[in-house]
């Protein structure tokens, strides 16, 4: 298994949520990520319609957490297209650190991480199956 699929493993189904982004750290230091078969830069986010939805999702999850609506600009992600995997950062409104997310476009499922000026990182899991999704599976 490579790594990129290890990492999309971790990312669906890792009980600590910081492991999974401490992989793909550790990916981005090898040039694994960078040097992937089909990575590209994403320059319209309009043609990634689950990329969207996926940014959206872990905007919501992290509103929810901070009890305020977060307000994103400067969109940067990248996309590994032969692992359909897509990674990046936001600039959030108001605060010192990007916003990463994390998105396996195949399995519908990422995590993101939203620091604080404190050194605390929260994790957050999302996934944009929904449970009429899975009914219309079976």
């Amino acid at each position: 298994m490579n790594e990129i699929a290890i990492l999309k493993k971790y990312i669906s189904e890792a009980k600590i949520l910081s492991e999974p982004v401490s992989y793909f750290f550790d990916l981005i230091d090898q040039n694994i990520i960078l040097n992937a078969a089909g990575t590209r830069k994403v320059n319209n986010l309009e043609k990634h319609p689950d990329l969207c939805m996926a940014i959206n999702a872990a905007i919501d999850l992290a509103s929810k957490f901070l009890n305020e609506k977060i307000n994103i600009s400067n969109p940067i992600f990248t996309e590994v297209s032969e692992e359909k995997f897509f990674h990046g950062c936001c600039t959030i409104s108001n605060h010192p650190i990007p916003f990463l997310v994390l998105y396996c476009a195949d399995l519908q499922v990422g995590i993101s991480a939203l620091s604080d000026s404190n050194n605390h990182t929260n994790f957050f899991r999302f996934f944009l199956t929904t449970a009429k999704d899975l009914k219309n599976k079976h």
